[in-house]
């Protein structure tokens, strides 16, 4: 199962990919997220690792496994029989962004993913609506 959604941005890509790579302050910007911790030190980067929780879903565990700034994020978050897979793509657009976000659900969780489908497309739509109101300084 796969879900995607685009959103324009009054913004630049750079500033749109600062508040992206934000991770642990997504929570304050969308309403999908309840809770992030990263779990390593450092810069973010391919091999960091987060723990969100997001309402109605048990915490989950997401490794980055792209980073090309400020254009792409991804990462994956893997469980037996089952990997979610979320992308971030922002490209310009006259003298602001357009960003793609899209998550995808193979093996066990794609299956299952199905049951929960519309609630799946309305956190993509809130994480994108709520990067668009943070990177235009709301």
């Amino acid at each position: 199962m796969r879900i995607e959604t685009s959103i324009s941005i009054e913004a630049p890509p750079p500033r749109v990919w600062d508040v992206l790579v934000d991770v642990e302050r997504w929570h304050e910007w969308t309403r999908s997220i309840s809770g992030i911790t990263r779990l390593d030190d450092g810069d973010f980067r391919v091999g960091s690792r987060v723990r969100i929780k997001q309402p109605r879903f048990p915490p989950a565990f997401w490794r980055v496994t792209r980073l090309e700034a400020p254009a792409y994020m991804e990462w994956q978050a893997a469980a037996p029989l089952s990997r979610v897979i979320a992308g971030h793509r922002i490209e310009p657009e006259g003298s602001g962004s357009r960003v793609t976000l899209h998550i995808e659900q193979t093996g066990l969780m794609g299956f299952v993913g199905r049951y929960f489908a519309n609630v799946s497309r309305a956190y993509v739509r809130m994480e994108a609506e709520g990067l668009k109101r943070r990177s235009e300084g709301g």
